[in-house]
């Protein structure tokens, strides 16, 4: 279960439960300054969270016998189907798993909005999402274009040549 709700809101248990996979996967807890948060419930333990600030992501993640198991991109599909748009995160430069986060958040949407020497700041919103789906169609027709134009040409060139 998904329950995307104001900080204020939440029981304290569940309170309790956020905090401790922050601090199982992260090393500073950044509960306080959470508006909204992003949860996900399986047998009423939280296996999943997103801490949410303005239109800010913040702290996403999932207990570690939970992962790989698309939960991460439950959560996301929420932020994104509940959040104006445009959508913001960071992810820290200096971090083992960096090029993982990057390709997750990369096949979720996200792009690159800004970067310095210490985080990568990325941004979501539909109408990237609606260009790449535009640039995507270009592509292929661009390349099926391509693909005709060289059977036409094997055509022709094959008739030249059976004249000689």
């Amino acid at each position: 279960m998904i329950l995307y709700q104001n900080v204020k809101n939440m029981r304290s248990n569940d309170i309790i439960k956020c905090n401790a996979l922050i601090n199982a996967n992260f090393s500073e807890n950044r509960f306080e300054d959470y508006i909204k948060t992003i949860t996900y419930k399986k047998n009423n333990a939280i296996v999943g969270f997103v801490g949410i600030y303005d239109n800010l992501l913040n702290q996403l993640c999932t207990d570690k016998e939970y992962r790989n198991k698309g939960i991460a991109t439950r959560i996301l599909n929420v932020a994104k189907q509940t959040m104006k748009t445009p959508i913001f995160l960071f992810i820290d430069k200096n971090k083992q798993n960096t090029q993982y986060l990057l390709k997750f958040y990369f096949s979720n949407g996200f792009y690159i909005e800004y970067e310095n020497d210490v985080e990568y700041k990325m941004r979501y919103d539909t109408r990237f999402e609606f260009k790449q789906i535009v640039c995507r169609i270009f592509c292929f027709l661009y390349y099926y274009c391509l693909n005709i134009l060289d059977q036409f040409k094997q055509i022709i060139w094959d008739d030249n040549n059976a004249n000689i």
